[in-house]
């Protein structure tokens, strides 16, 4: 029984939260607007994030996002439920389509999460990876964040996610962006974060962001 807690705890809110491997409820919206400003250097970036709850296994999103080059990319991507919603563990694999840097895009990719009980409150972790094939290369673009998040008693987030991704022609990257989630409301959420390159060569940047959940 204490093994289930953890994870129905993470169930109510977990909505609330960009969901990766847990799927939007029915008829439920996700939306999200950050900006991520490069401290000294180069790396800003603008990004919104959509969500659909469809049915209750599949769940219908837009990524976009544009960097201060004016480089876009927006994929269309719908995303859908490989467990039988029971016990700790969730899985969810997606197809995404659009374009990224002007290029047809093809994107697939697959979720992990698990629900957790730590000293500290309820949390959970979670893995996302995606593969980005590009009509203008033969060599994918491989991503995958591992995000470490804990909810605490005044209801906001603690978040730890680690970025890495593996472009062709440079040097794969890994980041750290540790962020602070406030609900301001039932809706509303505002975030604060930093984001620092620990493999690559990303300068420190400031991220804030605003999440709204209908």
């Amino acid at each position: 029984m204490r093994a289930i807690l953890p994870l129905l705890a993470l169930l109510m809110w977990a909505t609330d939260i960009p969901a990766g491997a847990w799927l939007r409820d029915e008829g439920e919206v996700f939306l999200s607007f950050s900006q991520t400003a490069a401290i000294d250097g180069d790396g800003d970036y603008a990004s919104v994030l959509l969500e659909y709850g469809l049915r209750p296994a599949l769940t219908l999103g837009l990524d976009a996002g544009q960097n201060e080059e004016a480089d876009r990319q927006g994929v269309l991507f719908l995303r859908h439920r490989l467990d039988r919603a029971e016990g700790p563990n969730r899985l969810a694999a997606e197809l995404g389509l659009g374009t990224s840097e002007g290029a047809l895009t093809f994107r697939p990719g697959l979720s992990w999460g698990r629900g957790v009980a730590t000293r500290w409150g309820q949390g959970w972790v979670s893995v996302d990876t995606l593969a980005e094939l590009r009509e203008s290369s033969t060599t994918p673009v491989l991503k995958a964040d591992t995000t470490f998040g804990l909810r605490t008693a005044g209801d906001a987030l603690l978040i730890v996610q680690l970025q890495a991704g593996d472009y062709p022609d440079a040097t794969p990257y890994l980041r750290v962006v540790p962020s602070y989630v406030h609900r301001m409301n039932r809706r509303t959420f505002v975030e604060f974060g930093l984001s620092t390159g620990a493999v690559g060569h990303d300068p420190l940047a400031v991220k804030l962001g605003t999440w709204l959940a209908f």
